[in-house]
């Protein structure tokens, strides 16, 4: 379960407005102290990359079905049980007892489920297979290959 303190007070700015001093380490100086330079906000992160709070969930990833793409094992996966499917969506589906992170490709003539992974192939979605889009991939977490408790 991942959790974030409520109303982190942080520094803000745009990228535009950095100077290049403050990418430069010399002589084992550290990173400045943010000034003037910045805003300070409050932010809730959940606020930010939660749209639905009832219908969103966490998912870590625990198979490198996507791993060409860059998604990772041990990568969290913020997935929203309301937004709408649309075909090249990034989804978690349910097929044959078993939750799938994939790509989406649906079409007159049916769904099928796309992998970032040379060594799995497109399934394509049959009447009669037990099949559910589960939720959508709204955003990710990199997470390092760190897995959560």
């Amino acid at each position: 379960m991942l959790a974030f303190e409520s109303q982190q007070i942080v520094p803000i700015t745009s990228l535009r407005d950095l100077d290049p001093y403050m990418q430069i380490k010399t002589k084992g100086k550290a990173f400045p102290i943010p000034g003037d330079e910045f805003h300070f906000v409050q932010l809730d992160l959940s606020n930010v990359i939660i749209k639905n709070p009832a219908t969103t969930f966490f998912l870590q990833i625990h198979k490198n079905t996507m791993v060409d793409e860059g998604f990772f094992v041990g990568d969290v996966l913020i997935v929203d049980r309301k937004m709408e499917p649309k075909t090249k969506c990034l989804a978690v589906v349910y097929l044959e007892g078993e939750f799938i992170f994939c790509r989406l490709e649906m079409g007159d003539w049916g769904i099928r489920l796309h992998f970032a992974n040379t060594e799995l192939s497109t399934i394509e979605v049959e009447h009669g297979m037990e099949f559910q889009i589960w939720g959508i991939v709204r955003d990710f977490l990199h997470m390092d290959g760190k897995m959560l408790e």
